[in-house]
């Protein structure tokens, strides 16, 4: 039994780079220019205190080593009636390409860290690969193929996800910091 101490959990920190790995853009990575839209997701047992849900990063374009500063901040704060349904952010990377069309570029996840302190994450990015026609679409008319059910990114990846044919596209690089209330009292 929980009692009056209910579990709390805090985490700051910022969405500091990216990286790509996305070939066709080799010769025009100065237009470059990547975003995130991320958002959370929590199980049934926790509750949503504080912070954004979801939130963008800005437009930026890339440096020379292929890699986007945001420094961009996160700070959530939730309430646990037990550990079932961690949360987890979902991530979206989209870019303009050159004629200024926002073009998908990947899809991510990471769960928040389960123990307090000072955590580098590293979210591997990937996008579906479509077929030959497909992708020589993408190249030359800047489409990218997308997922029609964002659930296959977390929720039924286990069942769908397996069945696609991905291609990486970069790694978004986070640091954050977690703290844990009352987690040591309920021997968690």
């Amino acid at each position: 039994m929980l009692g009056s101490r209910i579990l709390m959990f805090r985490a700051r920190g910022e969405f500091r780079s990216c990286t790509s790995s996305y070939p066709r853009y080799i010769i025009s990575y100065s237009q470059l220019l990547p975003l995130t839209h991320r958002y959370l997701e929590w199980g049934k047992s926790w509750s949503f205190l504080a912070g954004d849900e979801t939130s963008q990063t800005q437009y930026a374009a890339l440096d020379d080593d292929g890699c986007q500063l945001w420094n961009h901040p996160i700070d959530v704060h939730f309430a646990a009636a037990s550990m079932q349904g961690w949360p987890r952010i979902v991530m979206q990377v989209w870019e303009l390409d050159e004629y200024g069309r926002s073009v998908l570029s990947g899809y991510g996840f990471t769960h928040l860290p389960t123990n307090p302190g000072y955590h580098e994450l590293e979210i591997r990015c990937w996008r579906p690969s479509g077929s030959l026609m497909e992708e020589l679409q993408s190249f030359f008319l800047g489409t990218s193929s997308c997922l029609v059910d964002e659930q296959v990114i977390f929720g039924n990846a286990w069942e769908k996800r397996s069945q696609l044919t991905t291609i990486s596209s970069g790694t978004i690089k986070m640091n954050i910091h977690v703290l844990l209330r009352f987690f040591n009292e309920q021997k968690v």
